[in-house]
């Protein structure tokens, strides 16, 4: 389970609790959401003023949808937003044993249209993900797909995706907001920079301090006047070790956005190399993740000798990520639909 996921079923438990004591309050709207407006002139606005988390469970199991039995649900985190930036709300929920899958309900004149894509919102808070990034007034949705698996490296890693209704459907719309991603890959860049600082500090050889010489006035606690004892200064707080599992990720990360940006870094090519010359296993696994996604000449030409690899694992990453090549990733840029006609048909 990788850090996002671990937050985000966290977040869960944390969420379905929070829900339960403002359900109790008796501020949240109660009627029947397929009864309800969804509009955002409603005189109960489903966005502003949200409903327990028991009035999405109930609309579930009786508007049913595309799951046999939709109140097996487990429901993460839910929200109201206008994505069509028509005045209309929909229904997002994030749900699943890790939170990583994410429903999209809209609401019209005679049926509900369900929108379920296998990507997850970001530290499973959907109100950090749904947000106006070109602040045009529209609305998007950021959802995070693994980029590796625990085959590949682990902690697993993963990577932002935006979708937006495009007038018809949702869709993987990320290509349209490079901007996004110019500032996604700054941020890494400056997560890797302060975590090699903190690495390089704790590999620096202690430095004595120097002792202050014997005084005979010193009046410090539980020494005596006359003394030749000196009270120690405070020892500086060590900076903490880098964490190797935030630093791969990043690496990864940063590699899929430099290709999706079409940036060919001499420096990630550099480091890569290095990994795959390593006597470490497990470099020269996350070397050939890297190379996938360096995706130059000289990195698929590298990423084939890793595919020979002497040890059996190093070698197998290799040739999957050869064979599938970026496809990890397309599945969950894919949105699947469902048609729910309301009310029911009577038999």
């Amino acid at each position: 389970m990788n850090k996002k996921t671990l937050i985000g079923v966290t977040f869960c438990l944390a969420l379905s609790l929070s829900m339960g004591r403002r359900a109790n309050a008796g501020s949240a709207p109660t009627e029947d959401l397929e009864k309800a407006e969804w509009s955002v002139n409603a005189r109960h606005n489903l966005e502003s003023n949200p409903p327990p988390l028991s009035a999405v469970q109930a609309f579930l199991s009786a508007v049913g949808g595309r799951l046999e039995d939709p109140s097996l649900i487990q429901i993460c985190d839910f929200s109201f937003a206008d994505f069509h930036h028509s005045g209309d709300l929909s229904l997002v929920y994030s749900f699943g044993r890790y939170c990583n899958q994410t429903d999209i309900f809209d609401k019209t004149a005679t049926s509900f249209e369900e929108y379920t894509i296998d990507a997850a919102p970001e530290k499973g808070s959907l109100r950090k993900s749904i947000q106006d990034i070109k602040h045009d007034g529209k609305l998007e949705l950021i959802l995070w797909a693994p980029l590796t698996g625990q085959s590949d490296i682990a902690p697993e890693c993963d990577w932002p995706m935006v979708f937006a209704w495009n007038g018809n459907t949702y869709a993987e719309v990320s290509d349209q907001y490079k901007q996004y991603y110019e500032g996604y890959l700054s941020s890494l860049k400056k997560q890797m920079a302060a975590i090699y600082s903190r690495g390089k500090q704790a590999q620096a050889p202690a430095v004595a301090t120097p002792q202050a010489p014997p005084t005979t006035n010193y009046q410090g606690p539980g020494v005596e006047v006359g003394s030749s004892r000196v009270q120690p200064p405070y020892p500086a707080p060590s900076p903490e070790a880098p964490s190797d599992s935030d630093i791969e990720c990043d690496r990864v990360e940063a590699a899929k956005t430099e290709q999706f940006l079409g940036i060919h870094s001499d420096a990630t090519m550099i480091a890569a190399i290095k990994d795959s010359e390593s006597n470490d296993l497990y470099d020269r696994r996350l070397a050939a993740v890297l190379f996938s996604f360096i995706g130059t000449q000289e990195a698929k030409a590298d990423l084939k000798a890793l595919a020979n690899d002497s040890d059996p694992d190093v070698a197998s990453v290799a040739k999957d990520r050869l064979s599938d090549g970026l496809r990890p990733i397309e599945n969950y840029r894919q949105v699947v639909s469902y048609s729910i006609k309301w009310p029911p048909a009577k038999h």
